[in-house]
């Protein structure tokens, strides 16, 4: 019926960035919202977890983008 989605990211102490990604979403038959938040969870965690690696491998090629030959890091 209807939804809304927000996505917000937040630097931590370590330099690193968190994302929050908050869904808030109502249906018109009760008992619907359990039924789409099962189908779709799954797909979600797939999307994140993609996500999550895409950034690891950019952070890697940044790395060795910035590393010298002979040098130590």
């Amino acid at each position: 019926r209807t939804h809304r989605a927000e996505q917000q990211l937040a630097v931590r102490p370590d330099g690193t960035t968190q994302l929050n990604w908050t869904v808030d979403m109502s249906a018109w038959i009760p008992g619907l919202m359990g039924v789409f938040i099962w189908l779709t969870r799954p797909q979600l965690e797939r999307s994140l977890d993609a996500l999550a690696a895409r950034v690891r491998a950019t952070r890697e090629e940044d790395h060795q983008a910035t590393v010298r030959p002979g040098s130590r890091s």
